[in-house]
């Protein structure tokens, strides 16, 4: 499955980078339940679950599906029990919103994650997303009005913002991929 978003093409069949990085962090750390927050097809899941990790993905368009480990659900208000999970990846969604919703779906994240938890997540980065920037909905939140992604909200940050929505948490690494989105790999003091 390629999409196309700006000028490149990305193969959603097969796992991201980053996500199988992230992956061997989390394996060195004997992670092994984890969440896939907006796992879109499962490709990540699937990956996940090959490496042997107990993995479950949630998201709020899954395709039908009878597969075990996962749910139809919002990021906002996840099916989950308090610290149910060691860690969670959220790969390019959480982004999908208001800052107020990206704060939520971080709220919900920390509900979800054990303490000492790890968790990775995506996020767009302001500069070169003119592509993207529609309607002004508040300071770097838009709703795209062309491409791919028309329709769709997106907050854009930079690297203060991302120190202030993760206050809570340690910040082991935070750096720029192939794509030039920010990568956050942390863990929950909590």
């Amino acid at each position: 499955m390629i999409f196309v978003f700006g000028s490149k093409a990305y193969d959603y069949s097969r796992p991201e980078k980053e996500v199988e990085n992230s992956a061997a962090y989390f394996k060195q750390h004997q992670i092994r339940n984890v969440l896939d927050l907006g796992c879109g097809n499962g490709r990540h899941v699937h990956y996940l679950r090959q490496q042997g990790f107990n993995a479950y993905g949630v998201d709020k368009m899954l395709p039908e599906t009878q597969e075990q480990g996962f749910a139809i659900a919002d990021m906002h208000y996840l099916p989950f029990r308090n610290a149910s999970f060691e860690g969670i990846i959220a790969n390019q969604v959480i982004y999908h919103g208001t800052k107020k919703d990206m704060e939520k779906a971080i709220s919900e994240m920390y509900r979800v994650l054990q303490r000492k938890g790890l968790f990775f997540v995506t996020l767009q980065p302001r500069e070169n997303q003119e592509w993207r920037m529609g309607q002004k909905l508040e300071d770097w939140t838009y709703v795209a009005s062309a491409g791919p992604d028309k329709g769709e909200i997106h907050h854009f940050v930079d690297e203060q913002e991302i120190t202030e929505l993760f206050g809570r948490t340690n910040l082991i690494k935070v750096y720029r991929d192939a794509r030039n989105d920010w990568c956050i790999l942390g863990s929950l003091n909590q």
